[in-house]
């Protein structure tokens, strides 16, 4: 009487960086009882998904503080030489009237965008 035994093992695929793109396409202002703010539209592909999520500032600076939380526990990433990109600032400069500013807002998306691609530069490929 013997058992019958199987293993299943799962293979991962992996990501490379070419296969996945981030893009902050968009911009909508909201306001609310607390005032006017502004969401970026970030549209992301893995050439098989697509996402289109709707994000605030201060949701990028709450990643930025998980991502410096993570790569201070996680050896592994000093040893790869990643370095976690500097987050753009929150305020508008004195040049922009106000953080709504059509001006200022193109430039914050700008710079978020460069600062969701940057990781994935340096990241050769993603466990997926």
């Amino acid at each position: 009487p013997g058992e019958i035994g199987f293993s299943v093992r799962q293979r991962r695929k992996s990501l490379t960086p070419e296969a996945l793109s981030i893009e902050i396409d968009s911009n909508e202002m909201y306001r609310n009882t607390k005032g006017t703010y502004m969401m970026f539209w970030i549209k992301i592909t893995t050439g098989i998904k697509r996402w289109h999520v709707l994000r605030r500032y201060r949701e990028f600076a709450l990643l930025h503080k998980h991502l410096k939380k993570f790569a201070k526990e996680n050896p592994d990433m000093a040893a790869a030489d990643f370095t976690l990109p500097n987050l753009p600032p929150k305020e508008a400069k004195l040049s922009f009237g106000s953080s709504i500013d059509p001006a200022f807002v193109a430039e914050r998306r700008t710079q978020l965008q460069e600062y969701v691609r940057s990781p994935l530069r340096q990241t050769p490929s993603y466990p997926f």
